[in-house]
């Protein structure tokens, strides 16, 4: 999550997965502590705030215009140029996307942690049980602090954020790599049909 100070109030970017399950804690009342999912919170978060959610290009796109590369690649006299550049640009697409999936991982488990620490101090006893049996299954130790969870689930968020914007990144320059390889396919074509008519 985001902060940014504006005039007379604060604006918040958060960044959800639609997959994931996210533990919302309330500290006033325990009991209204709860897991949602991702698509439930976006829903949620959009009602409340009027806006429609900004959503990162996808995977899917992304190889749709690859493979439209690929295609004006084939037509192209300069191919070889195109290809390595393409290449290049698959190769960041794929680490990244690990990346941004591994970091999605660390923080889904630290939110895990968060909540079983949370719920160890809870007043419900079925609570309590079930947090003592996820404490045991996740080899957490008694030295776990959830200031220090907290933490790295931040540092963690600041790395997604970052990765994301690299993730976006790749993604604009890979627009405007097919808007080349359109622009240049033009101009050769173009240059033919001048050269056949006269």
């Amino acid at each position: 999550m985001d902060i940014m100070e504006e005039e007379n109030h604060k604006k918040y970017k958060v960044y959800i997965r639609e997959t994931s399950s996210y533990f919302v804690y309330n500290k006033e009342n325990m009991d209204n502590n709860c897991f949602i999912k991702g698509r439930t919170l976006i829903r949620q978060l959009s009602n409340d705030s009027q806006k429609l959610p900004y959503r990162r290009p996808t995977l899917k796109s992304l190889q749709e215009k690859i493979s439209e590369i690929n295609l004006m690649i084939e037509l192209s006299n300069t191919n070889k140029q195109y290809q390595e550049i393409k290449d290049e640009l698959v190769l960041e697409i794929a680490e990244i996307d690990m990346k941004l999936e591994e970091t999605q991982e660390k923080i889904a488990t630290l939110n895990k942690m968060a909540e079983v620490l949370i719920n160890l101090k809870s007043e419900d006893e079925i609570g309590r049980k079930l947090a003592k049996y996820d404490f045991d299954q996740m080899n957490m130790t008694e030295s776990i602090m959830l200031d220090r969870l907290n933490t790295d689930i931040l540092k963690l968020q600041q790395e997604l954020s970052n990765e994301i914007n690299k993730y976006e990144e790749i993604a604009r320059r890979l627009d405007l790599f097919v808007k080349i390889i359109n622009t240049n396919k033009f101009t050769v074509l173009k240059f033919h049909e001048n050269a056949l008519l006269e």
